[in-house]
């Protein structure tokens, strides 16, 4: 009889528990505010604005750390930032180390020569 009793105890507290863990706790607090963004969110956390000027000024690459598509830059407070980017920025020479991609664009054709269109022709 006490194992029964002992049984159906430990099952009541585990439904508890259960139902406790599924709960939105944050709905319980004494200063919840429906407009500000969930703690449970992260993806309502509002964007930093680029209006404003950023808390780290950086001070330069670090070029050592390169790869294909990310830079690593050094910021005045002696942190790192690294930007990543979808398409590769840097080309790796013959000698291991990364190069800049340099994708200006220049007037005129391979070897100097320069051709007019022709206008007669759109």
């Amino acid at each position: 009889m006490k194992c029964k009793w002992f049984l159906k105890a430990i099952s009541y507290l585990l439904t508890f528990t259960l139902l406790l863990s599924v709960m939105q706790l944050d709905v319980l607090a004494m200063d919840y505010d429906p407009s500000q963004p969930s703690v449970t969110d992260p993806l309502d956390y509002p964007l930093p604005d680029p209006e404003k000027e950023s808390e780290y000024q950086i001070i330069g690459e670090q070029e050592e750390k390169r790869d294909g598509t990310t830079k690593y830059f050094l910021t005045e407070h002696g942190n790192g930032i690294a930007a990543v980017y979808n398409e590769p920025v840097h080309y790796q020479t013959k000698d291991g180390s990364w190069e800049e991609i340099d994708n200006s664009l220049a007037e005129g054709l391979p070897g100097g020569s320069h051709r007019q269109p022709d206008r007669g022709s759109f």
